[in-house]
């Protein structure tokens, strides 16, 4: 095609490629449902946690108990006999109260 002015809308080859013609923007007067209005207004969706209170409570009670063993010297030993707990036992599960099968 020829236009008034002698260019044709032919590319230039010396210019490279052209990118193709951008997608047509969304019409500026087109009307939002509600849906669409509360979609954009509506904060996003956090990720749901499970959190198991029970647990979290239990652990904190063992190890208050375990503190409070070490604050009157009896954290080494089983609270039941008496024998001495282990350097590792401790060392790997530091709320111990008891020997491995007592």
């Amino acid at each position: 095609m020829t236009y008034d002015n002698g260019f044709d809308d032919r590319p230039d080859p010396d210019l490279g490629p052209t990118e193709p013609d951008a997608p047509d923007a969304p019409d500026a007067d087109a009307e939002l449902t509600d849906a669409d209005a509360r979609a954009d207004l509506a904060p996003p969706a956090e990720p749901q946690l499970s959190v198991d209170l029970d647990a979290i409570a239990a652990d904190l009670a063992d190890v208050e108990v375990a503190l409070a063993r070490l604050a009157n010297g009896t954290y080494w030993t089983d609270e039941i006999t008496g024998a001495p707990l282990p350097d590792d036992l401790l060392e790997a599960t530091p709320i111990a109260r008891r020997l491995p099968g007592a």
